[in-house]
């Protein structure tokens, strides 16, 4: 990756730190998805993380591709979710959503990743990650 410009340093910050609020806040969603109906407030944490996220990359095109990845895997696991909740908390065990999950997962900890090695390149430190 290349060099980031010292602007941009404050935007991959809050990128990682949204990264991270977005993760706990989808794990809260789908903890309670199908135990009861979908929890308008908890959902709309997550699609305004996500949004926050959306944003914020847009400044940091060496993440464009993860950034389409975490809205296209959001997509697909919410869209399960809302389409039958009960059937989400029936199949939360099956194979297909916890790969769904694992993968959005991954993507997540990908970007935050590279979020910290330029934060650590900004600081002339060699990332341990």
């Amino acid at each position: 990756m290349a060099a980031l410009a010292p602007s941009l340093t404050p935007v991959v910050f809050q990128l990682a730190a949204g990264l991270e609020q977005y993760e706990m806040d989808l794990r809260d969603l789908l903890a309670c998805a199908g135990r009861k109906p979908a929890d308008p407030k908890r959902y709309a944490r997550v699609v305004q993380e996500l949004a926050r996220i959306q944003k914020l990359s847009g400044a940091l095109p060496q993440l464009a591709a993860d950034t389409v990845e975490v809205v296209m895997r959001h997509v697909e696991l919410v869209g399960l979710l809302f389409a039958s909740p009960m059937r989400y908390a029936a199949w939360r065990q099956r194979k297909e959503i916890l790969a769904l999950q694992l993968r959005l997962g991954e993507v997540i900890a990908s970007m935050r990743t590279k979020c910290l090695r330029l934060l650590a390149r900004e600081e002339g430190v060699t990332p341990a990650v």
